[in-house]
């Protein structure tokens, strides 16, 4: 999944509260870097970005360079979107991905009014039907936050991945109290199951159930995790 990163310091966002289940507290421009580990070793630190544009849309981008030029890892990924009331309506995401030998592209765009999502690449020539509310692999994740703030208890999203559009089912697994960088964080503990890939997130609470660390395993075995390290807005 991932692709999925985003995070932020305690003191400097808005409190959750006074705006429980809405998306105004996560629609906030910043600034983060992450450490990341592949197969067990640091491979990367990330930077990822959030930043209003003037005509009300969002653009996020994601970007992940290896330590040493020798390992296999590095990723871009970049969502457009606009935020619709309590909805979010993406517009446009770019993913290119290298994890040893796999390498993915996209150029996804969404078009709403014939309901019909295509890859632009010339290259990976693809189009679908596209339900309604369907979202990106980013902007899922803020109707996931938005609904935790809400107290849901479902988090289900139809979601773009690569050529396909699946659902996305994330369960609370749990809830656990983090050491990080950040400080002392108390969080809700999530699963996503996706084919033979297995993400847990831990989203803290008092940061608007923003992601602080994630790991992914694949038949079992972990193959990626992510850490915050440093926010600024």
């Amino acid at each position: 999944m991932w692709q999925g990163f985003a995070f932020f310091i305690m003191t400097l966002f808005i409190n959750t509260t006074a705006h429980a289940g809405t998306l105004e507290p996560l629609l906030q421009n910043y600034e983060a870097e992450y450490s990341i580990s592949w197969m067990g070793v640091p491979v990367a630190s990330s930077v990822h970005k959030l930043a209003a544009m003037p005509d009300g849309r969002f653009v996020f981008e994601a970007k992940a360079e290896p330590f040493l030029t020798l390992l296999p890892y590095e990723y871009y990924e970049s969502s457009l979107f606009k935020p619709s009331g309590n909805e979010i309506i993406p517009l446009e995401y770019i993913y290119d991905h290298q994890e040893g030998r796999k390498k993915k592209q996209g150029k996804l765009s969404f078009n709403w009014s014939r309901l019909e999502v295509r890859d632009l690449l010339p290259e990976h020539s693809w189009q679908a039907a596209l339900p309604h509310n369907t979202q990106d692999k980013y902007t899922n994740t803020l109707l996931l936050r938005r609904d935790l703030l809400a107290g849901s208890p479902h988090f289900s999203y139809s979601v773009v991945d690569g050529h396909e559009i699946k659902t996305y089912a994330y369960e609370i697994i749990g809830t656990e109290t983090l050491e990080t960088d950040l400080g002392r964080l108390e969080t809700t503990k999530l699963q996503l199951i996706s084919g033979n890939r297995t993400t847990v997130l831990w989203m803290a609470k008092d940061l608007n159930y923003l992601l602080v660390k994630l790991v992914q395993y694949k038949n079992g075995s972990k193959i990626l995790s992510g850490e915050i390290r440093s926010y600024s807005p």
